[in-house]
C-alpha cells in the first residue's frame, strides 16, 4: 500500500526531518531566518541540552527602528572589553555581543513634546521598538 502524505501533513515531516539531523549536534544552535522560531520552539522541547538562539531580520521593522532610533548606544560604560568566552574575536556580531545592555534613545524638541501629535510619536517609536524587545525576551 502507499503512502499518501496530505497537504497538510508536509509540514510535519518537513520539521520531524529537520530535527532528526540535530541528533548528533551538542552545544550551541544558531538558527538565522527562524520566521517566528516555531522549529526552534519544537527543537527546544526536543533537546533541552541545546543552548538555542534564534534571529530573523524583517526589513520593515529594521527600517522602522533606524528611522526611530538610528543605532543601538554602545558607550564604554556599558560594553566589555572582548567577545564573552566561547566567541570568536572576529565574530561578525563582536560589537553586540560585547554590550552588556541594549539602549536605544530618540531625543525629543520642545515642539515634539507640546505638541498634540506626542502620544502618535510615542506609540511610533515604541512600535518600532517592539521587534528588538521581542528578541532579547525569547532569549534564554
Amino acid at each position: 500500500m502507499d503512502t499518501v502524505i496530505k497537504k497538510n501533513h508536509t509540514r510535519y515531516f518537513h520539521v520531524f526531518h529537520l530535527l532528526s539531523a540535530f541528533k548528533n549536534v551538542r552545544g550551541k544552535v544558531l538558527d538565522v531566518g527562524c520566521g517566528k522560531g516555531a522549529i526552534l520552539a519544537n527543537l527546544k522541547t526536543q533537546r533541552q541540552d541545546l543552548q538555542i538562539t534564534g534571529c530573523d531580520f524583517d526589513i520593515k521593522s529594521l527600517q522602522a527602528f533606524k528611522k526611530q532610533f538610528g543605532s543601538l548606544y554602545a558607550g564604554e560604560d556599558i560594553s566589555l572589553v572582548r567577545v564573552p568566552k566561547g566567541y570568536e574575536a572576529d565574530n561578525p556580531a563582536a560589537d553586540y555581543l560585547k554590550l552588556k545592555s541594549f539602549i536605544a534613545t530618540r531625543s525629543l524638541t520642545d515642539e515634539e513634546i507640546t505638541s498634540r501629535s506626542l502620544q502618535k510619536t510615542c506609540i511610533s517609536a515604541f512600535t518600532a521598538l517592539r521587534p528588538l524587545l521581542e528578541f532579547i525576551n525569547r532569549a534564554k
